[in-house]
C-alpha cells in the first residue's frame, strides 16, 4: 500500500511537520529513476527519497543518504537554495505539491507516466523523466486545475448494495484494491452498512499504526494498518509513524528481493547440477544392467596368449 492514495495522504501530513521552513540544499539523482532532495538547516539535513519507477513508485524522507563522488547529476538547479513552504496532496488524485516560494515540484503516480515535475517562476515546466512535450504541457494545465489539501482527505462514502462489489473503483478510484478487499473481509452479513465498513477502513490509514506484514514462506511483504487482517503473514512490525514504517519496508523488500534473487541463482545452479548427475547415474545403471562378458574376454585373452608366435608385424587380425 506505499503507492495507495491515503497513504500517501497519511505521508503529506507527516512530512508537513519536518518539511515547511527547511532550505533545499541539493537535488540530484545517481540511481536509475530515483531523485533525491537534500533539506534542512546547518548541521542537521535530512533527504526527501522519491522513486518514480512505474512498479513501486514511493516518497519517504530518510535520516541519511550516502551521495557518490562520480555518476551523479544534479537537477533542477532552480530549486536549490529555496525554501520549502508546504507539502501537499490532490484531493481526487496521486499528485503530491511541494511549494518552494514561487515555484512547485509536482510527484505524480501515473503508470508509466510516474514522474517529479517542476514548474519554474516563469511557469516553464520541466520533467525527471523524459516525457512528450504535448504531455507535460497538457499535466501542467491539469495539475493547476487540482485542489491540494494538507489534512487527511476523510470520504463520505455512498454506495448501493451493487456498488459495493463492482462499481467502488469507478465511484472513487481513489480506493485501492487492498482497502476493497480487507473491507469485504469485514462484511458479514448483507444488512450491514457497507459504507460504514469501508469508511471504517479507510479511516484506520491515519488513525491507526501502520504495520509491515512480513511472510518468510512466500516473501511477500505488504504495508497497511496494524489492524488489517486481509495480508499473510509470518510476521507483524508496527511502528508509530508512516516514515518509520516505509523505511522499514522498503529495507525489508530490498533483502527480501536480494535474497530471493540468490535463491533462484542457486537453485538455478543446483537443478544444473543435479541433471548432469541424473545423466551420469544413468549411464553407470546402463552399464550395471548390461549381461557381464568378463568369461568371453577371458577366452579372447587365452587364445591370443596361446598363439602369441603366430602374431607378425603388419597384421591387423588373427
Amino acid at each position: 500500500m506505499i503507492k495507495n492514495y491515503f497513504y500517501l495522504n497519511r505521508f503529506v501530513i507527516e512530512a508537513g511537520r519536518i518539511l515547511p521552513g527547511k532550505k533545499v540544499y541539493n537535488i540530484f539523482t545517481q540511481e536509475k529513476d530515483k531523485l533525491i532532495i537534500e533539506f534542512g538547516e546547518e548541521n542537521a539535513v535530512k533527504f526527501l527519497e522519491v522513486y518514480v519507477n512505474p512498479g513501486e513508485p514511493h516518497i519517504n524522507i530518510r535520516t541519511s543518504y550516502s551521495r557518490a563522488k562520480k555518476n551523479t547529476i544534479d537537477l533542477f538547479p532552480q530549486v536549490k537554495g529555496r525554501t520549502i513552504s508546504s507539502i501537499k496532496i490532490a484531493d481526487d488524485d496521486r499528485i503530491i505539491k511541494i511549494e518552494l516560494e514561487s515555484t512547485a515540484l509536482f510527484f505524480t503516480i501515473r503508470g508509466k507516466f510516474t514522474n517529479v515535475l517542476f514548474v519554474k517562476d516563469d511557469n516553464d515546466i520541466e520533467s525527471f523523466k523524459r516525457i512528450d512535450a504535448d504531455v507535460l504541457h497538457k499535466l501542467n494545465n491539469e495539475f493547476h486545475l487540482k485542489n491540494y489539501i494538507d489534512s487527511f482527505n476523510h470520504l463520505e462514502l455512498k454506495l448501493e448494495s451493487d456498488d459495493y462489489y463492482f462499481n467502488i473503483k469507478k465511484k472513487y478510484p481513489i480506493i485501492g484494491n487492498e482497502i476493497i478487499k480487507e473491507a469485504k473481509r469485514r462484511v458479514i452479513s448483507d444488512n450491514e452498512n457497507k459504507s460504514l465498513i469501508l469508511e471504517k477502513v479507510i479511516n484506520e490509514i491515519i488513525e491507526k499504526q501502520p504495520a509491515v506484514f512480513i511472510d518468510e514462506k512466500s516473501g511477500e511483504i505488504h504495508l497497511a494498518p496494524s489492524t488489517f487482517d486481509v495480508f499473510e503473514h509470518t510476521e507483524k512490525k508496527s511502528f508509530d509513524t508512516l516514515i518509520e514504517a516505509q523505511t522499514f519496508f522498503l529495507s525489508k523488500k530490498r533483502f527480501v528481493s536480494e535474497k530471493q534473487r540468490l535463491l533462484k541463482l542457486i537453485i538455478k545452479q543446483l537443478e544444473r547440477e543435479l541433471k548432469k548427475t541424473t545423466n551420469k547415474l544413468n549411464k553407470l545403471n546402463t552399464v550395471v544392467q548390461r549381461e557381464s562378458k568378463e568369461e568371453e574376454y577371458n577366452r579372447l585373452g587365452n587364445l591370443l596368449l596361446v598363439n602369441i608366435g603366430k602374431i607378425k608385424t603388419g597384421m591387423d587380425s588373427i
